[in-house]
């Protein structure tokens, strides 16, 4: 297996099962990834349309849900890519390791080390993102 590029992480004041069940919910992307505009099921996976220059502006995406991970597989024209929430819980809070794994880059013209930093400060503040909205008062909710 890949080795991750990125790796991110922070807790949040959540159970890890409320956790897996937002991030199992493709839907969420909308409110914590701002470059997402669109989500699109197409049955058995998700189109998702991003709205700045993003290095794909159109990916496919699944969702695999592990006992104690949620991973999104990202199809893209220039990236494929697997983002991997490993959900580590911790008395009443959960600790979310955020890894990117590249499976295919040949469409990419950066090599890794240079987008790396980009990806990594582009991707914390998603995390801190998605922090701040599991951390609200009651039920985040979303559930499909």
């Amino acid at each position: 297996m890949n080795q991750p590029v990125v790796s991110n992480e922070i807790t949040v004041s959540k159970p890890t099962a409320e956790v897996k069940t937002f991030l199992g919910v493709i839907d969420s992307l909308l409110l914590w990834d701002s470059e997402v505009t669109v989500v699109k099921n197409n049955s058995t996976t998700f189109t998702i349309t991003r709205s700045k220059n993003a290095v794909n502006s159109t990916e496919e995406v699944t969702i695999e849900k592990l006992e104690n991970q949620v991973i999104y597989h990202f199809i893209g024209e220039k990236l494929t890519y697997d983002i991997q929430f490993i959900l580590n819980e911790k008395e009443m809070t959960t600790q979310i390791i955020e890894n990117v794994i590249l499976i295919n880059k040949e469409n990419f013209f950066l090599p890794v080390q240079l987008f790396r930093p980009i990806l990594k400060a582009a991707l914390e503040e998603k995390l801190i993102n998605l922090a701040q909205i599991l951390n609200q008062s009651g039920n985040v909710g979303l559930t499909k």
